[in-house]
Formats: C-alpha cells, structure tokens, sequence
C-alpha cells in the first residue's frame, strides 16, 4: 500500500531531496527533530524517519547515458542502463562502464549505491 504524506522540511536547505519515509539503514541519511540532516552510522535506529539526499546534478559537460556509484564507491558511466543482479555487490552494464575515478572530478550522490543510478536529463 502507498500513502502520501506532508512533510514540513523546515530547516532542512534545498540542497537536500526527499527519498523515503521509513527505518533507515547504515550510511542513509536522515532529518532529526531539529530539521537538519544526520548521517547513520549503525543499524541501531529502529523508527521510522524521514530519509534524505544530496541533490545531484547532472554536470553539463557530461554526455554519457547513465552515471552509478558502486559499492567501494568508485564512479561509472555507461552507454546502456547499469542493472542490479541479485549476489552481486556492483552493477552490471553490458561492457560498456567506464570508470571515472582519477579522470574527472565529480561529486559523489552518496548514500546507499544501490540508490545511485542517474539517466542523463538531457537523453531522448
């Protein structure tokens, strides 16, 4: 079942989206009651918050189709659509990821990498 909610952001600043309302997990970040944004260190939460992230933008200079973060963090992009495969810690894209560490320099979405995936706004 799906439900909509209002939620006051209060101080939270527009460089923080929405994501979900529910348990965090380790390395998500959250809204604490003072409005700001707290980073999960543990598994140890066990109430239902609000789960936000780093608005990214897509650097304009970027022409590739799809951007991902792996697990260990590292960079891709890729022509076709990264997939997740179930057992397997990264993501799969049909040959054709190129790894970004060391050649440019863009920030990171962070957070959960399963949660990474990113299509070009300017693609057909």
């Amino acid at each position: 079942m799906k439900c909509e909610i209002d939620i006051d952001l209060g101080k939270l600043s527009d460089e923080w989206e929405p994501v979900a309302f529910r348990v965090a997990k380790k390395g998500e970040t959250i809204v604490c009651q003072n409005g700001l944004p707290h980073l999960i260190q543990s598994d140890s939460w066990n109430d239902p918050r609000l789960i936000v992230r780093r608005r990214w933008q897509w650097p304009e200079w970027l022409t590739a189709e799809w951007y991902c973060e792996w697990q260990n963090g590292s960079q891709y992009v890729s022509v076709y659509e990264p997939l997740l495969v179930s057992g397997r810690s990264d993501w799969l894209g049909n040959g054709t990821m190129k790894c970004l560490d060391g050649v440019v320099d863009i920030p990171k979405i962070g957070g959960d990498w399963r949660q990474s995936k990113r299509r070009n706004p300017r693609s057909k």
